[in-house]
């Protein structure tokens, strides 16, 4: 399962770097979105993932995994 994840991430995650992270992140207010049908989308570095290799496999996991490679 994990070099499984690691794969997907290779082949779609758009934060992939030669197996490092670029640590680009995005936050979607749902709650505005449902009421405005329409939101801003705003973007991040997160230093803590950013240049280090990719998490997707560990425990803790990536968020940016989750939110948009695993639905």
């Amino acid at each position: 399962m994990k070099t499984e994840k690691k794969r997907k991430a290779q082949l779609k995650c758009a934060n992939w770097y030669l197996g490092n992270c670029l640590g680009c992140m995005i936050h979607i207010d749902r709650a505005y979105l449902k009421r405005n049908n329409c939101a801003p989308v705003f973007l991040h570095i997160d230093d803590k993932l950013e240049n280090k290799p990719c998490v997707v496999d560990t425990k803790e996991g990536c968020q940016y995994f989750k939110n948009f490679l695993q639905r």
